[in-house]
């Protein structure tokens, strides 16, 4: 799922986003979804 949405807003790759530690995998994923306005239940 953070490999489908983050590159939507950063521009990084897969491999970049498989090397970050899981927090701040999370912080971006939640930052890329509010950017995209998704809602979250």
């Amino acid at each position: 799922m953070i490999l489908d949405v983050v590159p939507l807003i950063y521009s990084v790759s897969e491999a970049e986003i498989l090397e970050w530690d899981a927090g701040k995998a999370l912080r971006r994923y939640d930052i890329a979804i509010a950017r995209l306005g998704v809602k979250q239940e």
